[in-house]
């Protein structure tokens, strides 16, 4: 645990994180990620993905939700590139975790990415698009 001197309290820095010293409120650590963009070709998991995010925005999900699910699923889908829904299973997933937590990404963030997924897949199922 490494706590920074500040005026009046102490925050806490996880282990191989930067300190996040003299931000203003209206930044954020997100700016320093850095987010795969998916490939250019349409494929079948974007599809689906922009069909969830219409269908979350329908049941009128909280916008927070929306920005952090369309962000994690556009990850999942750059990960997973031209795969088809047959050739994604649970190590192809856990790869996708692995391959978050080698980016610095905080357990947090990976748990709400699998979050993500783990409704896209939920949704997948409700709707009977999934295989």
């Amino acid at each position: 645990m490494t706590f920074l001197p500040s005026p009046g309290r102490a925050e806490y820095v996880s282990p191989g994180r930067k300190p996040w010293v003299g931000a203003k409120k209206t930044e954020s650590r997100r700016d320093d990620r850095k987010h795969v963009r998916p490939n250019q070709n349409n494929n079948v998991v974007q599809n689906a993905v922009g069909k969830f995010l219409s269908s979350l925005r329908q049941r009128n999900a909280s916008r927070h939700t929306i920005k952090a699910y369309s962000g994690d699923l556009e990850n999942f889908s750059a990960y997973i590139g031209s795969r088809q829904w047959r050739e994604i299973d649970h190590v192809t997933v856990r790869g996708f975790l692995s391959h978050l937590y080698e980016k610095g990404l905080g357990k947090t963030s990976v748990a709400r990415s699998l979050a993500a997924v783990r409704s896209l897949y939920r949704w997948l199922a409700q709707e009977g698009m999934e295989k």
